[in-house]
């Protein structure tokens, strides 16, 4: 699942996890990964007083963006769109609050984090505040996401070690009809770093897809992002395939756009989630 444009083989993903439930309301869930860093993804334990509250402490995914929120083995391509994977926060230990909003559609999330991601020295004196609405009906999911943060030394966006003020926003929908799918998502920041000027990447993608039978679909995306007031544009086609339950096979040709001189490449992924 790297985005290197390189040849040759890899193992994006090595992961094994446990959850369960407690009396009392309370659950567990515990991620590792045996091939990235750092080795330990998620760790939370969450109290849920009812379908509408909820409160998890740890190590999780910070409320922020449909596409980062999908799980590795449920996402459409092999890799997510450059907008996300270059601006979502990625996982943070904190608190978080989530829930419904009584019997409507509206669920939420929000919640207090380090902001500098999952590590064992992860308290330098900043703190991210970032929050999630998401409206439910039958075949349809949209979403408002935001962000804030007092930044010490994180990669993000043209920055490989920012400091400063992040400001994060996005919004995205998701709706199936039949056979049909589409989605769109867009992802923006402000980061406004404590000596030099502000930058304002932002990305966006747009996806069709089609399910030719129960274990075929077909795809394409336009998958966008500006940064450093440069534009990268790629046209997506993909094949998913899944030979059973829980193994899945996906073919991307990765299309540059524009006046980029890079090569179109092909990624295969093969995953089994157990």
């Amino acid at each position: 699942r790297t985005l290197d444009g390189e040849n040759g083989f890899s193992m994006g993903a090595f992961r094994a996890s446990a959850r369960g439930a407690l009396d009392g309301g309370v659950s567990y869930f515990v991620q590792t990964s045996f091939t990235g860093t750092p080795a330990l993804l998620d760790a939370r334990i969450t109290h849920r007083a009812s379908p509408g509250f909820g409160v998890s402490v740890g190590a999780m995914k910070a409320p922020f963006s449909a596409e980062f929120l999908t799980g590795a083995a449920d996402i459409d391509f092999v890799n997510r769109s450059r907008g996300v994977s270059a601006l979502a926060p990625g996982r943070q230990l904190g608190l978080m609050l989530d829930g419904r909003l009584g019997g409507s559609p509206v669920h939420y999330q929000a919640g207090v984090f380090n902001g500098n991601g999952v590590r064992a020295n992860g308290n330098d004196g900043g703190v991210m505040g970032a929050g999630r609405l998401e409206v439910r009906t039958a075949g349809v999911r949209a979403g408002v996401s935001g962000a804030v943060s007092e930044d010490r030394s994180v990669s993000v966006g043209p920055f490989s070690s920012f400091n400063g003020t992040r400001t994060l926003f996005g919004a995205d929908v998701r709706a199936t009809h039949g056979a049909w799918t589409g989605s769109a998502e867009v992802i923006g920041a402000e980061l406004d770093p404590d000596g030099g000027m502000a930058e304002k990447p932002w990305g966006f993608h747009v996806t069709g897809a089609l399910a030719t039978s129960p274990r075929v679909q077909i795809l394409a995306r336009l998958d966008a992002l500006k940064a450093d007031d440069i534009w990268t544009r790629y046209g997506v086609a993909g094949l998913n395939f899944w030979p059973t339950g829980p193994t899945e096979l996906q073919f991307n040709v990765l299309v540059p756009l524009g006046e980029s001189t890079e090569e179109p490449q092909l990624l295969v992924n093969a995953q089994i989630n157990l």
